[in-house]
């Protein structure tokens, strides 16, 4: 009887055991996940968090793909009634979070999009993680967390932008595809988000057909075709609507003046530490400093390398593919900024943790996942207009115009424009690339700053034609002479590198300031004597 007893007794113990030590071998995934999305939401919050950013400028793209879906809520179209220069993508996917501004102010809606892209960035961070469930809780960590610190996604996923979005649907894409012989559905689902990150950027189509390429070698042609489908479903359906309405005026902003941007490429090995969000090298900078910035490209361009060779020998063939790719848009793309960078966000992380091999702690690893976490804390989220500032841009009459949308929306006068019937460009910069005389039809693009046509034909006219607007970006272009015309003709209010200037004399308001182009042709040879004599916009 004891013998039986005991022998119960060890076989319950050991099924016991067994089950304890099955938990963390089930659990240990998903708290991965969890740690992860938690990790990346910190670093991507606390920035702002801490310094009250919110609402912040200096973003630019942010108030102009935000701005776009609100403007859309109110019938002004993408390219039939302004200027986007990228796929209607963004616009599409934002129209829900900027119907909030029927019940919310402007202001509220900008802080409601910034936190559900930190969202999405954490989220997409624990599904890099899960991308490496079969390799162990050890490479999914590694995985997410490379994607959780690195500079340029925490930088794309801190505020609204296309990066962020496009990374999102890269990592559910590929999560549907990656178990072997994928359902018939699980391949058109992929295929159509695939096919959504190519409306949002452009670039999106080059994972789209490294995809293509790498589930034809594995699955064949009958998964090419459904993966194809989704894909070209996806484009059909949010961009056929805005290309019926507007099609020569869209295939000009979305293809022929992207590729006709001024090129300010420095070579790939000045990129490369760019792509790994390095600040930008001043060309002024002296021999030392573009010796230290090619050495530190070649180390990069070594990691690279090493990391894709580690990568194949794994077997991870598509996150090498992704990677490889990715590197060549960015290296040979006109223009960078940070945010570009994370176009290899996914692929890189994931190839780190197909990298991690073994039970021997990457020391060396960790310490740069450190590094770059301290380096993304250290972001800047941006300005802050001075509650006063504010409250007299708010308080102004009539339309408002400025240089940077995200103003219209901080100071809760965007919704308010649009509702009136204001002219309001919403990309100010990115007007400057699609209008005959600046952008170049044949030859070099012309700097705003140095073209009459844009200073005094478009920019002017356009602020001026308001009852106000507020100037804070240098690189709008603004003559000297016209902005010390302006200081001296309105009212103004600064803050920081923001200044409202009130051209409506508020004791007749049908009195505006006279445009400078015409006050110049009717002061001509004697423009700084007769600028000296203005002191107001009641002169």
């Amino acid at each position: 009887m004891h013998a039986v007893v005991d022998a119960r007794s060890v076989l319950r113990g050991g099924r016991a055991a067994r089950e304890r030590r099955s938990v963390p071998v089930i659990a240990a995934p998903h708290a991965v996940v969890i740690a992860v999305g938690v990790l990346a939401l910190a670093v991507r919050m606390l920035p702002t968090a801490v310094s009250g950013g919110w609402l912040a400028l200096g973003r630019y793209d942010d108030g102009v793909y935000l701005g776009m879906a609100v403007s859309l809520l109110h019938g002004e179209l993408p390219y039939r009634d302004l200027v986007m220069l990228h796929p209607p993508g963004s616009t599409v996917l934002l129209a829900p979070l900027a119907g909030l501004a029927a019940v919310l102010p402007d202001h509220a809606v900008l802080v409601v999009a910034r936190t559900a892209t930190m969202v999405v960035g954490a989220v997409t961070a624990g599904g890099v993680a899960w991308l490496l469930r079969a390799r162990g809780p050890r490479a999914m960590g590694f995985a997410g967390a490379a994607y959780a610190v690195f500079v340029p996604a925490v930088y794309a996923d801190s505020s609204v932008t296309l990066e962020s979005v496009a990374n999102a649907v890269l990592v559910g894409a590929v999560l549907l595809l990656t178990p072997r012989s994928p359902s018939s559905r699980r391949v058109v689902v992929a295929g159509a988000l695939l096919g959504l990150a190519a409306t949002v950027k452009i670039w999106g189509v080059v994972p789209l057909l490294v995809v293509l390429v790498w589930l034809g070698l594995r699955e064949g042609r009958a998964a090419v075709r459904r993966l194809a489908l989704g894909a070209v479903g996806a484009v059909v359906v949010v961009c056929l609507p805005f290309f019926a309405l507007a099609p020569t005026r869209m295939w000009r902003m979305v293809v022929l003046d992207q590729v006709g941007r001024p090129d300010t490429n420095p070579g790939p090995l000045v990129r490369l530490p760019a792509v790994m969000g390095a600040p930008r090298l001043d060309p002024s900078s002296g021999p030392l400093a573009h010796l230290a910035v090619d050495g530190a490209g070649c180390v990069i361009a070594g990691v690279f390398v090493w990391l894709v060779v580690r990568c194949v020998r794994a077997g991870e063939v598509l996150p090498a593919a992704l990677l490889t790719t990715g590197l060549v848009v960015l290296l040979t793309s006109p223009s960078h900024f940070l945010q570009y960078g994370a176009l290899v966000a996914v692929p890189l992380a994931w190839c780190v943790g197909g990298a991690v091999r073994g039970p021997r702690p990457a020391g060396g690893a960790a310490l740069v996942l450190v590094l770059a976490a301290v380096c993304s804390l250290t972001l800047v989220p941006g300005r802050q207009l001075d509650p006063h500032f504010v409250q007299r841009v708010t308080a102004t009459r009539g339309c408002l115009a400025a240089d940077d949308p995200t103003v219209l929306i901080v100071t809760d006068t965007l919704s308010r424009n649009l509702r009136t019937g204001c002219p309001t460009w919403i990309d100010v910069t990115g007007t400057a690339y699609d209008i005959e005389g600046i952008r170049p039809a044949d030859g070099e693009y012309v700097a705003r700053g140095r073209n009459g046509y844009w200073r005094y034909g478009i920019v002017g006219p356009y602020l001026e034609g308001s009852e106000a607007f507020v100037l804070g970006r240098p690189s709008t272009g603004v003559d000297p002479d016209q902005l010390r015309y302006w200081e001296r003709a309105a009212e103004t209010t600064r803050s920081g590198a923001h200044t409202l200037f009130e051209t409506t004399c508020h004791r007749r308001q049908d009195t505006t300031i006279v445009p400078f182009i015409r006050w110049v042709n009717e002061h001509r040879g004697d423009e700084e004597a007769a600028l000296g004599r203005v002191h107001g916009s009641c002169r």
